[in-house]
């Protein structure tokens, strides 16, 4: 009788200890995530110290005036303050969008998910640490009474550099998550619709593997329906191919019926 199976068997899977395997994909697929957002938040805190020393460099000064021992504003309600806190906000947009068009050539056909990450967080740590930076290295390293030592009566100087809206702060990590999402949204890779798993040999006949053993099958069961003496042939070759079945003898002449 044959032994062959009228569909596919499964391969044996390979061992659990196995060492010599590669690691599993969404194993690879989370350290990849993970080094994703270590290199994109450390790339944010380095260009952080260079967006606050810009912000000193082209940030317009404000002035104070040292009035009978007391420190005052020369101008009040002057647009410097404005002034100050637009060119912060404007630099931490340029570090934002180069941050993020920089992570999207890198990582747009993996680890996708943690430069999205990095660059959320390494846009706050980024923006609080640009205008730490940048109140260090102005005038006083952010201390008024610094600023003001040795400044005559009714003098004036330039105060320590301070970001009045705190919400420019912001604006890093939401334009650089912002744009890295759109530009994974508009150019992005498109994954192709994975066919659902089926049974193994699903769509297969039963009957033979599809090299045409179905079809003399076929033909081999109509004629055993046809025959039973057929079938009986069949049965005994199929056991001992190349052996003559015993066939029960031919009644004789003198053995038939009257």
């Amino acid at each position: 009788m044959s032994t062959e199976t009228p569909w596919p068997t499964p391969l044996p899977s390979p061992s659990p200890h196995d060492s010599s395997r590669p690691p599993s994909q969404p194993r690879w697929q989370a350290r990849q995530e993970v080094a994703a957002f270590a290199v994109v938040t450390a790339a944010s805190v380095l260009l952080a110290f260079g967006v606050g020393a810009l912000w000193r460099v082209f940030a317009p000064a404000v002035l104070g005036v040292v009035n009978q021992g007391g420190i005052y504003y020369a101008a009040p309600e002057g647009k410097t303050f404005i002034a100050r806190d637009g060119w912060f906000a404007a630099l931490a947009c340029i570090a934002a969008v180069l941050l993020a068009l920089a992570a999207f050539l890198r990582y747009r056909r993996g680890g996708g998910l943690g430069a999205a990450l990095g660059l959320a967080v390494g846009g706050i740590a980024g923006g609080y640490l640009a205008a730490w930076f940048g109140a260090i290295v102005g005038p006083g390293a952010g201390s008024v009474l610094r600023a003001a030592r040795g400044v005559a009566n009714a003098g004036s100087f330039a105060l320590p550099m301070t970001l009045r809206a705190t919400g420019a702060v912001w604006l890093w990590p939401a334009v650089a998550a912002g744009l890295f999402f759109f530009l994974m949204l508009l150019f992005g890779p498109v994954e192709a619709d994975r066919e659902p798993p089926g049974f193994p040999g699903w769509g297969q006949s039963l009957e033979g593997d599809g090299d045409g053993e179905s079809d003399e099958e076929g033909e081999r069961a109509r004629e055993a329906q046809s025959s039973p003496r057929n079938a009986v042939a069949d049965r005994v070759n199929a056991i001992a191919p190349g052996e003559p079945a015993n066939e029960p003898p031919a009644p004789q002449p003198d053995q038939l019926p009257d």
